[in-house]
């Protein structure tokens, strides 16, 4: 079941992206992000976590600011150029999860997001 639902999509967000998952040193990046809908524009801090590591080292937190279309897609940029396009929220046996690309340090970026 797709959402679109702008009040259904707020919330915090578990995030895995895959940056350049094709090429030769693929990492992924794990974060939150906090998506707060405020007409059509969405704020989202974002804490980043680089790498698998558990002891919570290179936690970067950053505030994204995005933009929440009515049809449930959500485009987030920064500063540096790092941008994600979460096409799909939708719901799955009472989940919520959602997928999109990007580009992340200039590198193309599968991401999964789960809530």
């Amino acid at each position: 079941e797709t959402i679109t639902d702008k009040t259904a999509i707020k919330g915090i967000w578990k995030m895995t992206a895959y940056v350049d998952p094709n090429g030769a040193a693929p990492q992924k990046r794990y974060a939150l992000i906090n998506i707060a809908e405020s007409g059509e524009t969405a704020v989202c801090p974002v804490s980043w976590k680089n790498g698998p590591s558990s002891d919570g080292s290179n936690v970067n937190v950053v505030s994204y600011s995005g933009t929440l279309y009515g049809n449930g897609v959500l485009d987030i940029k920064d500063d540096n150029g790092n941008t994600i396009t979460v096409a799909k929220f939708y719901k799955q046996n009472e989940k919520d999860y959602a997928w999109g690309s990007g580009k992340i340090d200039g590198k193309d970026a599968f991401v999964a997001m789960t809530k």
